[in-house]
């Protein structure tokens, strides 16, 4: 199956990492004012749908990152969290300031 966007798998990432529901994700986008169900975020992690710059962004105020995060490889991720405590309701510090 065609992979449709960069940032999913990456995204279920921090969503784990933060101890995050899909429903819980879901949640706080459409508080963000995107109309998506859960059914939605577990496309989009699975790389399935198509998302715009202005979702990317609105899901790493969600996730609480920078949106480099998003876009790094899963390696450079996963070190990049590995030293880092979750914050709930925060943006962590940005890896390339690091």
């Amino acid at each position: 199956m065609k992979k449709l966007n960069k940032i999913g798998t990456n995204a279920r990432i921090v969503r784990g990492w933060r101890g995050m529901a899909v429903k819980d994700l879901a949640a706080k986008l459409q508080c963000g004012g995107l109309n998506v169900s859960r059914g939605s975020v577990y496309a989009l992690e699975g790389r399935t749908r198509c998302i715009t710059d202005y979702e990317v962004c609105l899901i790493s105020r969600a996730l609480g990152v920078h949106l480099e995060c998003l876009f790094m490889s899963t390696a450079d991720l996963s070190a990049y969290l590995l030293n880092r405590r979750p914050k709930q309701d925060s943006i962590a510090e940005s890896p390339l300031e690091s």
